[in-house]
């Protein structure tokens, strides 16, 4: 069986049992040490047991009986030297160290080879060689003390010389506190750390890596060639596939890793009913069937299952053969890349040391069409990095050498001239995305600013704002931060209060919260529930929130639903149910429902304009299409495609008096417009409503026999000798209309030095008219 490991900084699950790697000099074949894994492949945040050096090897034997003993997630640990956790809190401060792993139908926790062996022979060194394998910068550490070292010039090595660029020297304490435990360094009362008589002799039987060529993208390495079914799928590939691609990855169960997908997708190589795939989900991933038939959702959208009868589903035939033969991660990015929106294309933009904001800034530059999220960019980054395309270095990313020949490889969308997506979506909507991005980089930044928390206070009201409910900033002492008020109709109002928590270390505690507190505010404005906003919460404050009326929701969260806010914004009503009961997956359900409804109607509507001027179509047809016939050209174009009544829906839309885009001809429907006409109407009604019913100045728009828009004509100066005052004054005493603050029009300024030299001033046409 294949070992699979859980990675920490990915929370995935990386095959370790394929990778090459080095045995360590003086290991023999009978008693080695683990394989080293390449430096891509090893895990950038160490193990970790709360506890001092004296306590953590016990508390660490404590966890791997557990798991030896098959004791489930919720099993609870009882510390040594006093204290608790429950063991799957347990498994996750150990996703990087190689001893634990995630097995079989259900899913399991068990010991690998490596956890066995230290288990049973309490071999303390092979422990540390164990971490050196699947840990970076461990082993290295030995190599870098020299005569002593303190953990802040150790930190700065860290960065320097491999690239690993810690804002704490959090990450650098966990890894020596393992190093002190084993015996194999000292610290000293001067608070430097030296190698021990033990130390020196395991580094000989260490392979460390060379920093050299650690911070850098040079080469570009030859990868593995696609099966021949994927590469003639690559080839297929084209800028019109490249559009069509879908904007969202979806909620997946047990996490975004090429494993649990490996697993799911093993059983859909000939066709399985949907009820069998949902239960086989729920088992594996531990979920409930509504998240099992979500991810089988999301799995249609990304072409790694189709539907092939009228209730069952298959692997596409790209992912049979990627499961049948490769099953490796740089596989399953090169499908990704054929269905997913800008997978190649991030590799591409990424500047050498960067993080997800930076790259999701560069990708709405570069792609100003395609507005991806934050959210959206690191789920491709979670792939993208199993596939050792990209690594994460500290706080930081960089592409591999392997993601720079990645970009090469494959066909790329090009990229689109800075500005021009304000021509097709109109004037200002590059303007809303930089206030959402602003809003969203403020919402992260102060959730980790225990220093500030009224900034993260003012940063969540703003985002709720953004979000269309009305926000009443309060704070202060023994007040709730904010209260919201969600209009729901003329008799209904539905009131939150709104807390918000900042924790430098990113992780809000039971500790933190006083749940009496947030009772009597509820009680106070009358709210509903209260809304608990903080950059995460750990596991016994999700457990007591649920019973308290509190709301967790973390500040990424609520980032991200700026953004579908924006591309799909909900009403109050549906705002008001999701955000007073908490279910994230019923928030993304509702959104990618009105997204559907947005994208059937411009897909009925771009299908009918096409057949409405396709000779062939008009010939045979007049231009006219059944339900049935649109039902068959949405097949080609949407990986879920539509139903009769989404169909019947767009086209009733289509068919308003209001927007008269589509007449119906006998059976059949016939559009009667362009769609960018069509579209330029529906943007003109929203701004009447927003102006509240009166014209406001119209908006261009660009289609494929729309003429470019003229050049604004330079403004003339008002010239020095005429005075301002003088010039309002005689029009106001000739009748004419003149504002009396701002820039006076050109034609009204040469009328009055005409009338002032006796000449009969020329009036403007409007006005001739009416005299």
């Amino acid at each position: 069986m294949t070992t699979l490991q859980q990675s920490a900084d990915q929370g995935t699950l990386i095959d370790l049992t394929t990778e090459e790697g080095s045995r360590p000099a003086g290991s023999s074949a009978a008693d080695p040490f683990p394989v080293v894994n390449p430096w891509v492949k090893r895990g950038g945040g160490a193990p970790y047991v709360p506890g001092n050096p004296q306590e953590i090897l016990d508390r660490l034997r404590v966890v791997l009986r557990a798991v030896d003993e098959n004791k489930g997630p919720e099993h609870e640990l009882n510390w040594p030297s006093g204290g608790t956790t429950v063991l799957q809190e347990a498994v996750q401060w150990l996703s990087t160290s190689g001893l634990i792993a995630r097995e079989g139908v259900p899913s399991r926790y068990v010991l690998t080879a490596a956890g066995r062996r230290f288990l049973d022979d309490r071999d303390e060194l092979f422990l540390v060689a164990t971490f050196h394998a699947n840990i970076r910068f461990f082993g290295e550490i030995l190599a870098e003390l020299g005569d002593g070292l303190t953990h802040a010039e150790l930190n700065a090595l860290a960065k320097e010389k491999y690239g690993l660029a810690w804002s704490s020297l959090d990450q650098v304490r966990r890894r020596v506190y393992w190093l002190r435990a084993t015996g194999v360094v000292d610290y000293w009362s001067n608070n430097r750390i030296v190698l021990t008589d033990v130390g020196k002799a395991l580094l000989d039987r260490l392979t460390l890596a060379d920093p050299v060529g650690l911070g850098g993208d040079e080469g570009s390495p030859a990868l593995p060639p696609p099966s021949s079914e994927l590469a003639a799928y690559l080839d297929s590939l084209d800028d019109a596939a490249l559009h069509a691609r879908t904007r969202v990855i979806g909620y997946i169960a047990g996490g975004i890793n090429t494993a649990t997908i490996r697993l799911l997708v093993e059983e859909a190589l000939s066709p399985i009913p949907r009820a069998r795939f949902i239960a086989l989900c729920s088992q594996i991933c531990r979920v409930k069937p509504s998240s099992a038939e979500h991810t089988l959702n999301t799995f249609k959208s990304l072409g790694v299952m189709e539907q092939v009868g009228a209730d069952a589903f298959c692997a596409t035939p790209p992912v049979a053969e990627w499961v049948s033969s490769s099953g490796t991660p740089l596989d399953l990015v090169r499908i990704l890349h054929g269905k997913v929106a800008l997978v190649g294309e991030l590799l591409d933009v990424m500047s050498p040391r960067t993080d997800a904001g930076r790259i999701t800034r560069a990708l709405a530059s570069a792609y100003p069409k395609i507005n991806l999220s934050r959210d959206e960019v690191t789920r491709r980054l979670v792939f993208l990095k199993e596939a050792g395309l990209v690594e994460r270095l500290g706080n930081q990313l960089r592409r591999t050498p392997a993601g720079a020949s990645f970009a090469k490889s494959v066909r790329l969308l090009p990229q689109e001239e800075d500005g021009s997506a304000d021509h097709e979506s109109g004037t200002g909507s590059t303007d809303h995305r930089s206030v959402v991005r602003q809003a969203q980089e403020r919402l992260m930044e102060t959730a980790l600013n225990s220093a500030e928390p009224q900034r993260f206070e003012t940063a969540v009201a703003d985002a709720f704002r953004l979000l269309g409910v009305d926000v009443e900033q309060l704070g202060g002492g023994s007040k709730t931060d904010a209260l919201i008020s969600l209009w729901v109709s003329p008799t209904d109002r539905v009131k939150v209060a709104v807390e918000a928590k900042t924790d430098s270390g990113g992780v809000v505690t039971e500790q933190d919260v006083k749940f009496p507190a947030l009772a009597e505010h509820r009680k106070r404005h009358g709210a509903r529930v209260t809304l608990l906003i903080g950059p995460s919460f750990n596991r016994r404050l999700t457990q007591w929130a649920a019973d308290e009326e509190v709301v967790l929701v973390t500040a990424r969260q609520l980032a991200d639903s700026l953004n579908r806010q924006a591309s799909a914004p909900l009403y109050p009503r549906e705002l008001s149910s999701l955000l007073t009961e908490g279910d994230s997956d019923a928030r993304e359900r509702v959104w990618r429902r009105v997204e559907r409804r947005q994208s059937v109607v411009a897909h009925v509507l771009d299908i009918m304009w096409k057949s409405a001027n396709d000779p062939v179509d008009i010939e045979y047809g007049q231009g006219a299409l059944g339900v049935s016939e649109i039902w068959r050209e949405s097949k080609t174009l949407l990986d879920n495609p539509m139903d009769r009544s989404e169909i019947e829906e767009a086209l009733s839309f289509l068919s308003t008096p209001l927007l008269s885009a589509v007449s119906r001809v006998g059976h059949n429907h016939v559009v009667n417009t362009p769609p960018v006409l069509v579209a330029a109407r529906l943007r003109m009604l929203a701004d009447m409503i927003e102006n509240r019913g009166k014209p406001i100045a119209t908006r261009p728009y660009r289609s494929e026999f729309a003429q470019p828009a003229a050049p604004k004509a330079e403004r003339r100066p008002e010239r020095p000798d005429v005075d301002p005052s003088a010039v309002r004054a005689w029009a106001t005493a000739n009748g004419r209309a003149v504002s009396q603050r701002g820039r006076l029009p050109a034609t009204l300024i040469d009328a009055f030095r005409a009338a002032s030299a006796g000449q009969t001033p020329t009036l403007p046409p409007e006005e001739a008219g009416a005299r």
